[in-house]
């Protein structure tokens, strides 16, 4: 083993599916380590990626699998942001398995594990070998203990290690003061309200749309942004309609096209009302910014976010009794900065970087 030790992410990118996430992170990791060293390889080609940080593109293909696994002997950690594509999710299971690599790692963005049992065919396959790779892991990254419990059942994993390292992604550390003096500034004549964060059916759009329309049938003064630029394409025309007619056309703003992380910021501290009708963890990054924000955000109590944020103590509503009225949430707003800072999350991860256990 080397005496700094060397880490070694694997993440998916490709044009169709650009990662949000893990460029912003490499680069943030890069070069505030302290301890560790780390190199970065992305499964698919580097539309996106951008500079900041040395990496190595990789095909999805069985040669790439074994030249990847070939590499790992050198690295004393090995962290796969979500679980990675076809050939290597079919085949890494067994070849850890006979080569018995430890120091695995997998960050659980939530879709590895929240997911529903009607399924195509297909999909149960690519089900049963997601469940396997989770099986090879010894440690589960995330800061939310439901989806560590949750991995580490389906997986029948019982040796797993729990890893918390805060924030973890750039987009999930806060934004700060800056942004909350800007939204302070603004106009309130429209209110701003976020439907959802990404083109997926555990959004609950429908479910959301119909309760505002319900709610407000003139919608005066009200404004809907919809995010979905990330996702299924043919749900999203399919909810981009459904809006249009129930809340709409002026008042409705779909968000099709990518947007970078300092303008997103941007968009989200003009938010008033987030609502969020999925179950499991998702949208965490977007959730963390607005309550830092003081943004008033509604969520499914069933979900995994939910209870992971009140046991933290921030307020949060509930998505079945959703209101135009808005709330002063100060304490969510020292709570957030004090718990998803970028302080906090860098030394965190540098402690579990830096050593080789």
């Amino acid at each position: 083993m080397s005496v700094k030790p060397k880490c070694i992410h694997l993440a998916n990118n490709s044009k169709m599916y650009r990662n949000k996430f893990v460029p912003d992170y490499a680069r943030m990791i890069t070069t505030f380590a302290e301890g560790s060293e780390h190199d970065f390889i992305y499964i698919g080609d580097k539309y996106g990626i951008g500079k900041g940080h040395e990496y190595k593109i990789f095909r999805n293909s069985i040669f790439d699998v074994i030249r990847f696994l070939l590499m790992l002997k050198s690295y004393d950690k090995v962290i796969f942001h979500t679980l990675p594509t076809s050939y290597f999710i079919l085949i890494l299971p067994f070849l850890f398995k006979f080569s018995k690599l430890e120091r695995l790692y997998l960050v659980l963005w939530g879709g590895e594990i929240h997911f529903k049992q009607d399924i195509p065919f297909k999909s149960k396959v690519m089900s049963y070998f997601s469940t396997l790779f989770l099986k090879s892991m010894n440690g589960f990254i995330t800061y939310i203990d439901d989806d560590y419990n949750l991995a580490k059942k389906i997986s029948n994993n019982s040796i797993v290690k729990y890893i918390n390292v805060g924030s973890f992604y750039p987009s999930n550390i806060v934004i700060g003061t800056d942004l909350r003096i800007m939204r302070s500034e603004r106009s309130i004549e429209t209110l701003n309200v976020m439907i959802g964060a990404s083109a997926l059916k555990r959004n609950a759009h429908e479910l959301i749309i119909d309760r505002l329309s319900n709610l407000n049938h003139n919608h005066k003064s009200v404004k809907y942004y919809i995010p979905l630029s990330y996702g299924d394409l043919d749900y999203a025309s399919f909810v981009e309609a459904y809006a249009i007619d129930k809340l709409g056309e002026s008042n409705v703003e779909v968000i099709k096209r990518f947007i970078e992380p300092e303008e997103y910021k941007n968009f989200l501290s003009k938010i008033d009302i987030a609502i969020f009708g999925h179950t499991g963890q998702q949208a965490m990054g977007n959730i963390l910014n607005l309550l830092s924000l003081g943004t008033n955000i509604y969520l499914n109590r069933q979900s995994t976010s939910s209870e992971y944020l009140e046991g933290l103590g921030f307020e949060i509503f509930d998505y079945e009794n959703i209101s135009f009225g808005t709330h002063q949430l100060k304490n969510n707003v020292t709570l957030a900065n004090l718990l998803f800072s970028f302080d906090a999350t860098i030394k965190k991860q540098n402690v579990f970087y830096s050593t080789t256990s």
